[in-house]
């Protein structure tokens, strides 16, 4: 027996949050289906095929769950969100901690912070500065207005020169055991914040929130 056709049906019906596949190979003959089975594995590839599946999609949900999304509520608001897997608690200790913070919030490649001042408090006042590996330095300060541990943090952030004070909420929740982020930066100006946007700082933002991903992960 040299060549079998048969006809494959495959089919995808959801439950719940989860989907069953289910494949179907229709044969002209109890032994042309017997012939595929034993001279070929048909049954133990099928079953090798949908488990790399599985392990496919599962990798891709989560890969897509913890990328940086970028929306824009209103015509003054740029709002951050990403999942991060650790507990919420983890992610507020190496946000705020000063221990924490200085070995993810730097940016691509190439940057330290130099400078990691901040006192955690209504009324506070925080200030970061970066440089490059080529001597390039750069800096923001701000004054916490609003405090919620683990929860929420509201603060001013300032960068100087053409960019304009900004109100930034950050909002941590809880969604099985991991924390989704929601960083909502207000400007004065819809031009303040078209300008802002332009810089890449999701860009920025994505490369240090994988650094936090991990460590506040190493936290547990």
């Amino acid at each position: 027996m040299s060549h079998v056709y048969f006809e494959a049906m495959i089919s995808f019906e959801e439950q719940g949050d989860k989907t069953n596949v289910t494949l179907r190979s229709i044969f002209p003959t109890a032994q042309e289906r017997d012939f595929v089975i034993g001279k070929y594995g048909a049954v133990e590839g099928a079953q090798q095929t949908l488990a790399r599946l599985n392990e496919f999609v599962q990798h891709q949900q989560k890969k897509d769950s913890n990328k940086l999304e970028l929306t824009l509520p209103s015509e003054l608001e740029a709002r951050f969100s990403r999942l991060f897997d650790a507990p919420r608690e983890m992610v507020w200790k190496a946000w705020t901690d000063k221990e924490h913070l200085q070995n993810w919030m730097t940016g691509p490649e190439g940057w330290t912070m130099e400078v990691l001042e901040n006192d955690l408090r209504p009324g506070g006042n925080w200030k970061y500065v970066w440089r490059k590996t080529n001597s390039t330095e750069m800096g923001m300060h701000g004054v916490h207005r609003e405090i919620i541990a683990p929860s929420k943090l509201v603060s001013t952030e300032n960068w100087g020169g053409p960019y304009p004070q900004t109100v930034n909420h950050l909002v941590l929740t809880e969604e099985n055991g991991k924390t989704r982020m929601t960083l909502t930066i207000i400007y004065p100006t819809k031009e303040a914040r078209e300008t802002a946007l332009k810089t890449g700082m999701d860009d920025g933002m994505t490369v240090s929130f994988d650094r936090l991903n991990k460590l506040a992960a190493s936290l547990r």
